[in-house]
């Protein structure tokens, strides 16, 4: 489940608590009511994106701030490689093997134990 952001005006308070006071990550976390993992977070993208206190005029505009501070959100991620689907086909034409849905890894194929018969052959299920 994705976060949501904090609001522009506690980032830029984070932002001079870091840049313009030196504030350790607990006292931002403690001034901004913040979780201390979610205000190392912040600070390693200010960290990361090279800020300075005052911020430069171009940063003044909340997008290019926030796209400088998220880089790569809503960016469409990768799509997994495709099988290869000779050496799947070739795998379930052995004996003792099934195909199992993983919602993790995608389609698994493994031996069992026991021999099974085609009614217990579950695709993609």
């Amino acid at each position: 489940m994705a976060r949501t952001r904090l609001p522009m005006r506690k980032l830029r308070e984070i932002l001079r608590l870091k840049l313009d006071l030196g504030a350790s990550v607990r006292e931002i976390a403690q001034s901004c009511n913040l979780a201390r993992s979610t205000a190392s977070d912040y600070v390693g993208r200010i960290a990361a994106a090279q800020l300075s206190w005052p911020l430069p005029p171009e940063l003044d505009d909340d997008e290019a701030l926030e796209r400088l501070l998220f880089p790569h959100e809503g960016h469409p991620k990768a799509r997994r490689p495709e099988p290869d689907w000779a050496e799947v086909h070739w795998e379930l034409r052995r004996k003792h093997v099934e195909i199992l849905s993983n919602s993790v890894d995608g389609d698994v194929i493994r031996r069992r134990a026991l021999p099974c018969s085609r009614s217990e052959l579950r695709l993609g299920t």
